[in-house]
C-alpha cells in the first residue's frame, strides 16, 4: 500500500465507519455497497460467508467482497476489522494474529488466515503470506478465494524472504496430494521466481521494466499474473460499464454497477471497476446526502480494497469532493492533494484536482 493510500485511509476511512457503525450486540457484514446488521453468521463455506439477515433469510456472500465483517464475542478479530478498513496494516495483523491463537471455529480461523495472507502479502512479509496460503488452500471451504492470490511487490521482497518462500511451496509441492492444489502451489511458486528472476534481469538492463496495465486494477493486486520483472500479462476486455460512464450516461452506469454487484461472483479487476463507475455515477447523480454518502462508501471501498487499482487517484478526487461537500473541508484538502500529487494520475485528474482545491475555502 503507498504511503498516499496509506495517509488517505487513516484521514479519511474513520469518518465513514462512524457514519456506519456496526451493532455491538450481532454479528454484521458490510458486503460491497449493502450493510447486513443484526446477522448470525452460520458458516465459512465453499469461499462463502453464510448468515441469516435480520429478516430471517438465508444468505452466503463471497468472501472476496466482504468489507467487514464483526462477529459477537470476537473482540480481537473485530479489532483487526477495524484496523484494516483504517488502512493500519501492522496494527491489524496484530490484532488477527491474537484472534487466530485462540479462535477455535475451524472456518473463522480460515478467514483470518485469508485476511493475514493479504496483509502479510501487502507489507513484504512473503514467507509468512505463504505460510497462510499453503494453509489454506488445501482446504476445500477456502481453495477458491486461495488459489489465484498473488502476493504484491515481491520484487521488492528481500531475498531470503524470497528463498524461504519459495521453499515452503517446494515443500508443499512434496506434501500436498490434492492435483488442484498442487497446480495452484506450482503456479505461484512459479510467478515468485519468474518475478524475482525478472527484477534480476531488469537491474542489468536486459529487460523492459514493466507490461501495460489494463482494467480497474494492477495485476499483482488482482491475483492474476502480474507484470512484474517483464512477465507480461494478456490483454482483459474493460467491464462495459466503464463506456457509458464515460460517455455521461450516469443513470445507465448505476444501474449496470448494482447489476454487475448483484453477482456473487466477480474477477478482482472487474469488482474494482464496477465500484469505480457505481461511485463515480451515484456522485453525479447525488441530489441529498444520503447519495453523497454511498458514492463516498463505493470509492472509499475501491481505495481500501484494491489500493493498486487504476483508478485509485480519481477516487481520491472525488473522495475530496465528497468531504467538501459535507463540509469536511480539511480531510477534503488533503485527498486532493493527494490526488494531485498521485504518480498515477492522469493530467486530467490533476488538472481537476487543481481546480477544486482552488476552490476550496481558505480556512477549515
Amino acid at each position: 500500500m503507498t504511503t498516499g493510500t496509506r495517509t488517505f485511509l487513516a484521514a479519511g476511512i474513520p469518518a465513514w465507519l462512524a457514519l456506519f457503525a456496526f451493532s455491538a450486540s450481532a454479528d454484521s457484514l458490510l458486503v460491497g455497497q449493502r450493510q447486513w446488521p443484526n446477522a448470525k453468521i452460520q458458516w465459512v463455506q465453499d469461499g462463502k460467508v453464510r448468515f441469516t439477515a435480520a429478516d430471517g433469510s438465508q444468505q452466503a456472500v463471497p468472501i472476496a467482497t466482504v468489507v467487514r465483517l464483526e462477529v459477537d464475542l470476537r473482540d480481537d478479530l473485530n479489532r483487526g476489522e477495524q484496523l484494516r478498513a483504517e488502512g493500519k496494516t501492522a496494527e491489524a495483523v496484530t490484532a488477527y494474529e491474537a484472534a487466530l491463537r485462540t479462535e477455535s471455529r475451524n472456518d473463522l480461523g480460515g478467514f483470518l488466515r485469508y485476511r493475514l495472507m493479504d496483509l502479510y502479502g501487502r507489507s513484504g512479509q512473503l514467507d509468512r503470506a505463504v505460510e497462510m496460503f499453503l494453509d489454506l488452500v488445501k482446504q476445500p471451504d477456502f481453495y477458491v478465494v486461495a488459489k489465484d492470490w498473488r502476493p504484491q511487490n515481491v520484487a521488492a521482497v528481500r531475498p531470503k524472504v524470497r528463498e524461504a518462500a519459495i521453499m515452503q511451496l517446494e515443500d508443499g509441492l512434496r506434501q500436498i496430494k490434492t492435483g488442484l492444489a498442487s497446480e495452484s502451489v506450482r503456479q505461484l511458486r512459479d510467478f515468485i521466481q519468474a518475478s524475482a528472476a525478472g527484477s534480476a534481469a531488469e537491474m542489468q538492463g536486459t529487460a523492459p521494466s514493466g507490461a501495460p496495465r489494463t482494467g480497474g486494477q494492477s495485476p499483482a493486486g488482482a491475483g492474476g499474473a502480474a507484470d512484474v520483472g517483464g512477465v507480461e500479462e494478456p490483454a482483459q476486455t474493460p467491464w462495459p460499464g466503464l463506456a457509458v460512464l464515460q460517455r455521461g450516461r450516469y443513470e445507465e452506469a448505476l444501474r449496470a454497477a448494482d447489476r454487475a454487484l448483484a453477482q456473487e461472483d466477480l474477477p478482482p479487476d472487474v469488482l474494482a471497476d464496477v465500484l469505480y463507475v457505481r461511485g463515480v455515477a451515484l456522485w453525479h447523480l447525488a441530489k441529498d446526502r444520503f447519495r453523497v454518502l454511498q458514492a463516498g462508501w463505493a470509492l472509499a471501498q475501491l481505495t481500501i480494497e484494491f489500493p493498486t487499482s487504476l483508478h485509485v487517484p480519481e477516487c481520491q478526487y472525488y473522495l475530496g469532493l465528497v468531504h467538501d461537500r459535507l463540509g469536511q473541508t480539511g480531510q477534503a484538502r488533503q485527498l486532493l492533494q493527494q490526488a494531485l500529487q498521485s504518480a498515477g494520475a492522469s493530467a486530467d485528474v490533476k488538472e481537476r484536482a487543481r481546480k477544486a482545491l482552488a476552490g476550496l475555502p481558505e480556512k477549515d
